[in-house]
């Protein structure tokens, strides 16, 4: 029987990544984890990966419309477990220069 989960793992007060996994079998079937920033006071989706529709993908919503996502399902095949770790590797990583790049975007 599949099972869900769901947490926080707060960066910073204002840096928050949302983690929320189906386990199947002890398998990662399915995630997602956002990066969201409170900036100028309100929360706002600054990059996701995900395997929603089928495929592993990531959204970077501070980039143009054109290229937010990108598909990523050729690198993982399936091994959601370790591309869980990387999504996380990269948005703890990154977290400053893609929250700078959100703000810079809002900022117009």
């Amino acid at each position: 029987m599949a099972r869900v989960t769901a947490f926080e793992f707060p960066v910073t007060p204002e840096d928050i990544l949302d983690i929320h996994m189906t386990i199947d079998s002890r398998k990662i079937t399915r995630f997602s984890m956002n990066l969201r920033c409170r900036i100028k006071g309100d929360w706002v989706e600054v990059a996701r990966y995900d395997t929603e529709h089928g495929a592993l993908h990531v959204h970077r919503n501070f980039l143009p419309k054109k290229d937010q996502v990108r598909n990523l399902e050729r690198r993982h095949r399936k091994d959601h477990a370790r591309a869980l770790d990387l999504a996380k590797a990269d948005l703890v990583m990154n977290w400053k220069r893609y929250r700078a790049q959100m703000e810079a975007m809002l900022d117009g």
